[in-house]
């Protein structure tokens, strides 16, 4: 190799991707509110943190847990909801136990999520039907 291939090889090592990720709970009446979102606000810094992701944005609303990260380009977005979802339902079930609603299997968060490259948050109308459309799959709209 030459020093432009190596120099082209470390620039891609070092490229990032940005993405914003919206989760909603899996249980309708269960709200992101009070201690459950103060502690949310606090766990997704140290998750990104641990690894290695720069968390730009985050955003919790009753229904909705939005952020947005900015990670290598190695990182799959799936592995970054995977991680998150599956990190908070952990600390979520170790902290407020019996007092948040679980699925079955053990997960506060329902199956899917929306998740758009880059930094800007996604439109209201997008959120709102990502919302009605998981809640149709789930069987839980009301």
């Amino acid at each position: 190799r030459n020093k432009l291939e190596d120099i082209e090889a470390s620039a891609a090592e070092f490229a990032s991707l940005t993405y914003t990720c919206v989760m909603i709970p899996a249980v309708q009446e269960m709200k992101l509110s009070g201690p459950l979102a103060d502690r949310l606000a606090e766990w997704l810094p140290e998750l990104c943190l641990a690894y290695g992701w720069q968390l730009i944005d985050q955003s919790i609303h009753p229904e909705t847990f939005q952020w947005t990260v900015q990670v290598s380009q190695v990182v799959s977005p799936g592995n970054i909801v995977r991680l998150v979802r599956m990190q908070t339902s952990q600390r979520i079930l170790d902290e407020f136990g019996q007092n948040a609603s679980f699925t079955p299997s053990g997960q506060f968060w329902a199956p899917g999520y929306l998740i758009i490259s880059g930094s800007t948050p996604p439109e209201d109308n997008l959120i709102q039907n990502f919302i009605e459309q998981s809640r149709k799959r789930a069987g839980t709209l009301k």
